[in-house]
C-alpha cells in the first residue's frame, strides 16, 4: 500500500478540516495553513521526543486554524477521544491511534503539498485543489 493510502484516515481529516475553514473563511491562503503545519511538525517531533515543543504559536488566522487542525490530530495520536452524544449518553467512536512520529510524517506530506501546489497556483494552489476534491 501506498503512503496516502495506509494514511488516509488522518490526511483525509485534517484536510477535510482545513476545507471547512477555508469555506468560513475564503481569505485564508497557503502560507497560513503552512504555518500550521510547521508548527504541528515541531510539536509532534517535541512529544516523540518526550518533551514540550519551545516553538513560537502562530497568531492571527494561521492560530484559529491551529486549534482546528490540531485537535484532528489530537484525536489520531490518542490525546483526545472522538464522542458523540446520543441519548443513551456519549459513545466514544474508535479511531485507530498513530504514533507522535506517524503524525510528523502526515502533515511533512501535507506540508510538502502546500509546496507543490502554492508554487504551481499561487497565494490559494493547495487550497483551491484540495477543495476540488473535498466539500
Amino acid at each position: 500500500m501506498s503512503f496516502e493510502e495506509d494514511y488516509e484516515d488522518v490526511l483525509l481529516s485534517i484536510e477535510s478540516a482545513i476545507m471547512g475553514f477555508y469555506q468560513a473563511d475564503p481569505s485564508l491562503i497557503d502560507t497560513e495553513v503552512d504555518t500550521v503545519f510547521t508548527w504541528l511538525v515541531k510539536y509532534y517531533q517535541a512529544k516523540s521526543q518526550g518533551r514540550s515543543s519551545s516553538y513560537p504559536q502562530p497568531k492571527g488566522t494561521s492560530a484559529n486554524l491551529l486549534l482546528k487542525v490540531q485537535g484532528i490530530c489530537d484525536i489520531f495520536v490518542g490525546d483526545n477521544s472522538l464522542t458523540v452524544k446520543q441519548e443513551e449518553g456519549e459513545i466514544q467512536l474508535p479511531v485507530k491511534i498513530r504514533t507522535y512520529s506517524e503524525m510528523v510524517e502526515c502533515l511533512q506530506r501535507l506540508k510538502s503539498s502546500v509546496k507543490l501546489w502554492t508554487k504551481k497556483d499561487g497565494r490559494q494552489g493547495y487550497l483551491n485543489f484540495v477543495n476540488r476534491f473535498i466539500k
